[in-house]
């Protein structure tokens, strides 16, 4: 099993003098993190669901997107069980070792080197919620998903050293990441959408973001931090005990994030759009998971005017431009 790893943006540098401005650094943090669903009322567009069948029931809550004639996606919480109905579903595989359920990842992260990959095994990465997609072969009648939103919350809180301890720092500190995904559930006939062949593979999408979308910085007690937001593929192939499944072990062997091709993108609605995701197959489950790292950024005062003029360039805000 490997975990494919990316922080599915562009290359980030900022030009810093080096040497550190006085304030002392928080070397650890402890973390809730938590992803959902968009529902309408809660931040995010609620999911649409394609009109052009009449049937089956559909459902949208912040932890599960469901649609299709079926009752079931799974029967054992791992694997896709052909019942008719498929399914996103958020999951807890830190606290929790569940693809469903979306209950808020809680834990600690370290401080990591602004100039450094953040290696997992110190401790520098924070990991959150997964999104599951579970494939099963809907009826064509059936309504299916096509578009939604997902919403991913930050509350750090500094511990070490106790010096720096102190209260929970949350949004607008941290303001909350939002995206907007593509769906596309494909006909099960030849010739397939995207040039995929065989039992056509289904499409889930986000746009290719930038660094400015998943990078933001905020200060404590004088010291700039900053944070940057990862997403990681979870093979799931083999796997019969979600405890098997440790993100700290399987990091150190991440790649990337796939890149799709235009036609799949087109598919899965950003036509003209770069953008990565997955390629599901039918009767089969597919993980993606949210993971995020924390670095003090060195500003020395003789450059404090330009280093601040670069990060109103980056931007402050966790939140992605809407969709075109």
């Amino acid at each position: 099993m490997n975990i494919k790893y990316s922080a599915i943006t562009t290359a980030l540098s900022l030009a810093v003098v080096s040497g550190l401005a006085n304030a002392a650094i928080v070397s650890t943090w402890d973390y809730t993190t938590q992803l959902k669903f968009g529902t309408g009322n809660n931040g995010g567009d609620a999911a649409v669901f394609d009109d052009g069948g009449n049937s089956g029931v559909t459902f949208n809550s912040e932890s599960e997107l469901s649609w299709g004639l079926g009752s079931s996606f799974t029967s054992n919480g791992i694997t896709a069980n052909d019942g008719g109905r498929s399914a996103l579903t958020i999951g807890n595989i830190v606290n929790d070792k569940t693809l469903q359920g979306g209950a808020a990842t809680t834990s600690s992260v370290n401080t990591s080197s602004l100039n450094s990959i953040p290696n997992p095994f110190d401790g520098e990465l924070g990991f959150g919620n997964t999104l599951t997609h579970w494939n099963n072969v809907v009826d064509g009648s059936s309504k299916i998903l096509t578009e939604g939103t997902f919403i991913d919350t930050l509350t750090l809180t500094p511990i070490l050293p106790t010096s720096l301890a102190g209260d929970p720092i949350t949004d607008p500190v941290i303001p909350t990441l939002t995206f907007d995904f593509g769906f596309k559930e494909t006909y099960n006939v030849t010739p397939c959408e995207a040039g995929v062949g065989g039992k056509c593979d289904d499409i889930w999408a986000i746009r290719a973001l930038s660094a400015a979308d998943l990078t933001q910085h905020f200060e404590y007690l004088g010291q700039e931090y900053r944070i940057t937001t990862f997403v990681y593929e979870i093979d799931l192939s083999g796997i019969t005990d979600l405890n098997d499944l440790d993100p700290v072990v399987l990091a150190a062997s991440a790649t990337e994030l796939e890149l799709l091709t235009p036609a799949q993108c087109a598919a899965a609605g950003y036509t003209g759009e770069l953008c990565v995701g997955l390629m599901t197959k039918e009767k089969q489950t597919n993980s993606i998971g949210f993971a995020f790292s924390v670095a003090a950024v060195p500003v020395p005062a003789a450059v404090w005017l330009f280093g601040t003029a670069l990060l109103g360039f980056v931007g402050y805000t966790r939140k992605k431009a809407s969709k075109a």
